[in-house]
């Protein structure tokens, strides 16, 4: 089971955020509650997000990948799996 790591993004706006994800050819799925984020066996994991990438659009071996909402911004919550295509860098064209 790969671990979850969180990192902090610049996106304030739960919109900015969906429409560059779109942007990006993901269709993320918007919660107005946080749900459990989703690992790569199928299995529930305790990490939450408002805004989710189902696993089936990150890859197929890989896990969901959340946007939770702390504070005024959202933070990526990406497994240690998929941060070696899902870093910095990407995180850097999402903005």
């Amino acid at each position: 089971m790969s671990a979850y790591h969180s990192y902090e993004t610049v996106f304030k706006d739960k919109d900015c955020l969906v429409e560059a994800l779109k942007e990006m050819g993901f269709k993320p799925s918007v919660h107005d509650e946080a749900k459990q984020l989703t690992g790569y066996q199928g299995d529930k994991r305790q990490q939450t997000a408002e805004i989710i990438i189902p696993k089936a659009q990150v890859g197929s071996a890989s896990n969901d990948i959340g946007f939770k909402k702390e504070g005024d911004v959202y933070k990526a919550i990406i497994s240690a799996y998929d941060g070696g295509k899902y870093n910095k860098n990407w995180q850097n064209k999402l903005k």
